[in-house]
């Protein structure tokens, strides 16, 4: 781990509230073994997410009595604030090549996409709308971002819109009465979301233009948040069955689901990453 001595590995990275209910950084190995506290901060630490070359750590950091948006390195040293505003600033994803920042701020007053640069510099509004736009993710090739956004009706479930990486060309994907959240891009461009469309919160992948929806997941409870590993074939989420949100590990197909996680308090927002 960052700047510590041994060969790279995939790795899980995610917050939990095992340590008296605040959140901190926690990162294991794909069995669930070797889990290791990164963060002990005195407020939230959450959300987090390893740059692509595995070096640094991206997170929410609410510290300072909002959540801003920090790095450090990954065995947890050397902490920088990348923003600092009055509102919260969060749900924060890297571009492919490392170089961009994608995420939400209600700092212009309302919830909405922008992008900056990997250092903090140069952030940019990307949408412009009455409603929430949230969880920003780009595309492999980083020409394509795509997220969550009640923009149709303010208030009601949210739908999957994809845009320019500029912000250019918002386009529409899911039109369900229900809620679809947390989209991600898989390797092969196509994108895996959560939704309740089916009643409980489920896993679902469809085409980047919002065609061939494929169900991945139908297990007790809700499942949420989902990320793919750098190969593509196994898929990591939270599930809520056990009676608070846990870290589980699948196929990508949504097969040969296993808990990774036990702990008291919630395990989530769990991701891949090799360092």
């Amino acid at each position: 781990m960052g700047g510590a001595a041994g060969a790279a590995q995939l790795r899980i990275i995610f917050h939990s509230e095992r340590n008296g209910g605040q959140r901190d950084i926690y990162v294991m190995l794909p069995d669930g073994s070797n889990s290791t506290r990164l963060t002990s901060g005195p407020e939230d630490e959450k959300t987090p997410s390893v740059s692509p070359d595995g070096t640094k750590i991206l997170f929410s950091d609410c510290s300072g009595g909002d959540c801003e948006i920090s790095t450090m390195n990954t065995d947890g040293s050397s902490r920088v604030a990348l923003t600092n505003d009055t509102t919260n600033d969060g749900l924060a994803a890297w571009s492919a090549d490392g170089t961009k920042i994608a995420f939400t701020s209600a700092r212009d007053g309302n919830v909405e996409v922008y992008v900056m640069d990997a250092d903090g510099s140069n952030p940019m509004r990307l949408t412009n709308d009455a409603g929430l736009d949230e969880h920003p993710h780009f595309s492999p090739d980083g020409t394509k971002i795509v997220f969550a956004s009640d923009r149709d009706a303010p208030g009601s479930g949210r739908e999957i819109y994809i845009m320019d990486s500029d912000g250019g060309n918002p386009v529409r994907l899911t039109s369900e009465p229900s809620d679809d959240n947390h989209p991600t891009f898989l390797a092969d461009g196509r994108i895996m979301f959560d939704t309740r469309r089916d009643g409980d919160s489920n896993l679902y992948v469809m085409n980047a233009d919002g065609s061939n929806v494929v169900q991945l997941t139908n297990e007790p409870g809700n499942e949420a948040k989902a990320a793919v590993s750098p190969d593509g074939t196994m898929i990591v989420f939270s599930n809520d069955s056990p009676g608070d949100r846990e870290v589980f590990i699948a196929n990508s197909d949504g097969t040969n689901v296993v808990r990774l996680t036990t702990a008291s308090g919630e395990d989530a927002e769990a991701e891949f990453a090799i360092f």
